[in-house]
């Protein structure tokens, strides 16, 4: 019984990781591609590029600042 619920636990915190790796990836070099455009002083590009990040990782509160200030810049 003991093997039965290890097992279950194993396979759920599987699913949970096989979830979340590609959002977390995903906004995390949306964040990347972002700060390389702003160097490029490309800011609608940078601004797109922050709001999908900001959409994928809603706790950085900062990344929806960032997206508006440089989609105002432009």
């Amino acid at each position: 019984m003991l093997n039965r619920k290890i097992s279950i636990l194993l396979v759920a915190a599987v699913l949970v990781v096989a979830i979340l790796l590609p959002i977390l990836y995903t906004g995390y070099s949306s964040i990347k591609r972002a700060d390389a455009e702003l160097a490029a002083q490309e800011y609608a590009n940078a601004a797109v590029h922050y709001q999908q990040a900001a959409r994928l990782l809603p706790w950085r509160t900062d990344l929806l600042e960032k997206g508006g200030h440089r989609r105002i810049c432009k």
